[in-house]
């Protein structure tokens, strides 16, 4: 919150209404999606606000074809965030913050294009590491199920020799 916050005040400063709007909306969305546990704030009614809400601030901030990728970067983020997917989420960070270059360079925001390229740097990182944990833990599994296979055949190994002595 305290991010859009303040990209709000920067895109506003920068005269990019586009940008401005969408982290307003950003900071709301935030503030609802933290309480998502209460009954208030739950239900696909805020996905359906927030979409709506964008559509409407898009119109009315419209300055250049430049203008509608803050509006599709903010429609992947709504959702993805509504999915509560981590992995999902970190995903999308790719064409959001595509989207949001487009519009920083052209708006001269620097800040944004460092917000972005720590974004994309950020989910990298993570999405590495949660295939790295997933490679691990299938390893782990394969190594548990290999010895209980050895196990299983020295044990019955075991049985048919006995089996044969006596």
């Amino acid at each position: 919150m305290i991010v859009d916050t303040l990209s709000f005040v920067h895109y506003s400063c920068l005269g990019a209404w586009s940008g401005s709007a969408i982290c307003l909306v950003a900071v709301f969305r935030t503030f609802v999606f933290m309480h998502e546990d209460k009954k208030w704030a739950s239900g696909k009614k805020w996905l359906l606000v927030f979409l709506a809400l964008n559509i409407i601030l898009a119109f009315f901030t419209w300055k250049n074809i430049f203008s509608i990728f803050p509006l599709i970067a903010t429609a992947g983020a709504i959702f993805s965030f509504w999915q509560n997917n981590n992995k999902l989420t970190k995903i999308l960070v790719y064409p959001i913050s595509g989207c949001m270059i487009t519009y920083d360079i052209p708006s001269g925001s620097y800040t944004g294009l460092v917000n972005e390229a720590f974004s994309i740097t950020s989910a990298t990182i993570s999405l590495i590491s949660m295939h790295k944990s997933k490679k691990n833990a299938e390893n782990s599994a394969e190594t548990e199920n290999t010895q209980a296979d050895e196990t299983g055949l020295t044990e019955k190994q075991g049985t048919e020799v006995s089996v044969e002595n006596s």
